[in-house]
């Protein structure tokens, strides 16, 4: 267990050198920033409690919720102390779906759709029926993070036993600590977003395919699929990834049965189906314009700094290590909510890619599937040059921590070339290291 002891010694010197920077730099959001920092620290010793907690797995899950439920009830203080609302520093979209939802709650569900789908895109249907539902209780944010905190029960459950099926329960136990009790999963449980729907759908869809897939049991079958189908009203592009990375199984299966056969031939349908849905998505980011003109937009838009190569290579090595952590020097203090999380993810990249390397090697199926999901989608972030956005990232991180925990275990059993091992993780952390750092200085050097 030396490797989370030693991310957690890695959090704190990491949240310590920062903090003080930003202590010497501004002081807007002092307590703010004071605030996330002692989240941090509570959230590294909660990770280094599971590493001895494997005779009390639903004792501490359960702790872990109440956990969430107490920061999910301090963020929202905390927010209404800076900003007199319950959004947690997330008003763009949050108020948004907020208004709208507010408006939609006294029509009935047929005068919703036909006025929804004439103002607005079909990818935020599903947080405004939810809300216009909730909303029918009490127009509050408060009625939402409510909602959220029950979802939360059901994502332990179903992300735990996910885990389990590539891990052993101790493991387990870390992977769901790392993601769950994360500052970023509390804060989207506290803010007004639709993150914490999609997280559900993704874990739990996936869980259920899984088991089918060992199982043949239609209900679970069943089960994934009305799980997943929603989400093409929060985000379909990832409802195609998950197809995509599915068939990943199917294609290294050396089983040409039946069932092979049905699936291969579903994703043929589900491909020419959903083009006009990929063209659609494309078209959202790029303004419906050719790609070059799409650059020349995001150049613009100021998303371009230092030329399209240096972007590139920005938003690739967000991907590969990140997204960077950023406390909010910037005056951006949404973004120090993220930082700690992505500390932590930055540190278990080595763990990550290692991982990769024997999933491939050993072709591990259920792992494939879901390091496929965290690739294609880091790629796909990346070539659109939206590799630095947190919350576009934020669906493969439930999948990433579950393949980064199991390439941590894999580390602990190496015997032959372990010295090798060691000198690249830690090479790898200089040099990550050193990138947060210079990306965290970028806005006062």
């Amino acid at each position: 267990m030396s490797q989370f002891k030693g991310l957690i010694l890695y959090l704190l010197f990491f949240l310590s050198v920062m903090y003080t920077l930003y202590y010497f730099i501004s002081g807007d959001y002092f307590y703010l920033h004071t605030f996330i920092f002692f989240n941090s620290i509570l959230y590294g010793f909660l990770i280094l409690i599971s590493t001895q907690a494997s005779k009390y797995i639903k004792p501490y899950l359960f702790f872990v919720f109440l956990y969430v439920v107490i920061f999910c009830v301090l963020n929202n203080f905390v927010s209404f102390s800076y900003n007199k609302n319950l959004f947690v520093f997330s008003e763009s979209d949050a108020m948004f779906y907020h208004n709208v939802a507010n408006y939609y709650k006294n029509l009935s569900f047929s005068s919703i759709i036909n006025q929804y789908f004439n103002s607005y895109n079909y990818d935020d249907f599903g947080i405004i029926i939810v809300l216009s539902l909730l909303y029918k209780i009490s127009a509050s944010n408060i009625i939402l993070n409510l909602f959220y905190l029950v979802l939360t029960i059901f994502i332990i459950g179903y992300y735990y036993n996910l885990n389990r099926l590539v891990l052993n329960k101790l493991y387990s136990l870390i992977s769901s600590v790392l993601f769950i009790a994360s500052p970023a999963f509390v804060w989207f449980t506290s803010s007004g977003l639709k993150e914490l729907i999609m997280i559900f759908l993704i874990i739990a869809g996936t869980y259920h395919l899984i088991i089918f897939l060992q199982k043949n049991n239609f209900s679970h079958l069943t089960l994934g699929v009305v799980y997943l189908v929603f989400l093409v009203f929060l985000r379909p592009v990832v409802l195609i990834f998950i197809i995509v990375s599915f068939s990943s199984y199917w294609l290294i299966s050396p089983k040409k049965n039946i069932y092979r056969n049905i699936y291969l031939l579903l994703m043929v349908i589900v491909g020419v189906a959903s083009w006009p849905i990929l063209v659609s998505i494309f078209n959202s980011y790029t303004g419906g314009v050719a790609f070059d003109l799409f650059l020349q937009y995001r150049k613009e838009s100021g998303n371009i700094i230092g030329g399209i190569g240096f972007s590139y290579v920005v938003n690739i090595l967000s991907q590969v290590i990140g997204p960077f952590p950023d406390l909010g020097l910037l005056d951006k203090p949404h973004l120090a909510f993220y930082a700690s999380t992505l500390i932590v993810k930055v540190f278990l990249g080595f763990y990550f890619w290692y991982s990769i390397y024997l999933i491939f090697r050993m072709k591990h199926k259920v792992l494939l599937i879901l390091c496929f999901f965290v690739l294609i989608e880091m790629v796909s972030l990346a070539g659109l040059l939206e590799g630095l956005e947190f919350r576009k990232s934020f669906p493969h991180f439930p999948f990433f921590y579950v393949v980064a925990t199991y390439g941590v275990l894999e580390f602990n059993k190496r015997r032959k070339n372990f010295k090798k091992l060691k000198l690249y993780r830690n090479l790898y952390f200089i040099v990550a290291s050193g990138i947060v750092i210079i990306w965290n200085l970028r806005g006062v050097l």
